[in-house]
């Protein structure tokens, strides 16, 4: 069985994950490449 405690701590690190990755493609694209 998967720990609540463990299944919330990946929730979050995905949720961190995609606002990195996120930022990264804005640091490559340029704050622009959001608006289209």
């Amino acid at each position: 069985q998967i720990d609540l405690k463990d299944s919330a701590r990946a929730y979050v690190f995905n949720a961190q994950l995609e606002q990195l990755v996120e930022f990264i493609d804005i640091g490559t694209r340029g704050p622009q490449g959001q608006m289209q």
